[in-house]
């Protein structure tokens, strides 16, 4: 019988591998990314008031309990450039923030699944976010969020079905990364660790406002190892359609998007349904004929 969690138990601390975002300054979006890691965030390694994720106290599962700021709504993102001649940061345009997908305290769970071009599943896992209302410190114009992976635990005879993961380096339990919602876009970091390290040269999920269909769009980055340049990708996007999902007994509209991937040779795919409320619904990856999909499983919802 599983025991359901009282509001303070299960609490343990946790240490997190980040990953962040380089911008060039010609541009309002992001851009340039390193891979290169930052292994402890001290304003998060505290313990812990709020659970990441759903479920309860029993021995199988893995909880995490974060501080959140249930206040944190500022009014703006604020664009800053380097002025060449004096080397200062200089304002140069606010963007007004919109958090409603990714709005503090937000918990989702999704679940995992990939699959080989015969349609056989390889492995699932379960993937968790969570939104701790908080500035991103490496890229102030980005929002803190936190992927944590419960089962962890590198499985070699599984991961070996998955030659698009051989040899990475970036086994974590959890990561933190960044996320942007304004009034013109909502781009979200994947978790890009484990057997999901190949993310990291597929279509980002990124929407431009206003969402039409048909609406195209595009991202350009420069993915860095340290401080060298070693690869550029261009990903394209489209507007397809809208349809409806069900999730905690509701009906939402959702958008329709396909995007293109080309990082240096290699290219890839995504397929995603997006809605205002919920953020990224489902996000399906193909890449090599490999399948990996990402859908949600549950979500915390403001109480009506």
């Amino acid at each position: 019988m599983t025991k359901s969690c009282p509001t303070i138990k299960c609490i343990a601390t946790f240490y997190f591998k980040s990953k962040y975002l380089v911008f060039n300054t010609s541009s309002v979006f992001p851009n340039q990314i390193t891979r290169s890691g930052i292994n402890v965030f001290s304003a998060l390694t505290t313990s812990i008031l709020l659970l990441i994720g759903f479920g309860s106290c029993n021995s199988q599962e893995k909880e995490v309990y974060l501080d959140c700021d249930r206040n944190y709504y500022p009014l703006y993102d604020s664009i800053f450039v380097k002025i060449a001649d004096t080397g200062k940061d200089t304002l140069v345009e606010l963007i007004p923030k919109r958090l409603k997908a990714f709005q503090p305290c937000r918990s989702i769970r999704y679940g995992l699944e990939i699959k080989d071009s015969t349609n056989q599943t390889l492995l699932t896992n379960s993937l968790n976010l969570f939104v701790p209302g908080k500035p991103w410190d490496m890229d102030k114009k980005q929002d803190i969020i936190i992927w944590s992976m419960p089962d962890s635990i590198r499985n070699r005879s599984a991961y070996q079905k998955l030659n698009f993961v051989e040899g990475t380096d970036l086994w974590t339990a959890s990561e933190i990364t960044g996320v942007i919602e304004n009034s013109r876009k909502v781009f979200l970091h994947p978790f890009r660790s484990n057997e999901l390290e190949i993310l990291q040269y597929l279509p980002f999920p990124l929407i431009e406002m206003p969402v039409n269909i048909n609406k195209t769009y595009f991202q350009s980055i420069s993915i860095y190892e340290e401080t060298a340049k070693i690869m550029s990708c261009n990903f394209e996007y489209q507007v397809d359609a809208m349809s409806e999902i069900s999730l905690k007994e509701e009906v939402w509209p959702v958008w329709q998007i396909s995007a293109t991937s080309l990082c240096g040779n290699e290219n890839g795919s995504l397929k995603m349904l997006f809605n205002e409320e919920l953020g990224f619904v489902e996000m399906n990856y193909n890449y090599k004929g490999f399948q990996i999909k990402i859908h949600m499983e549950d979500i915390n919802l403001p109480t009506k």
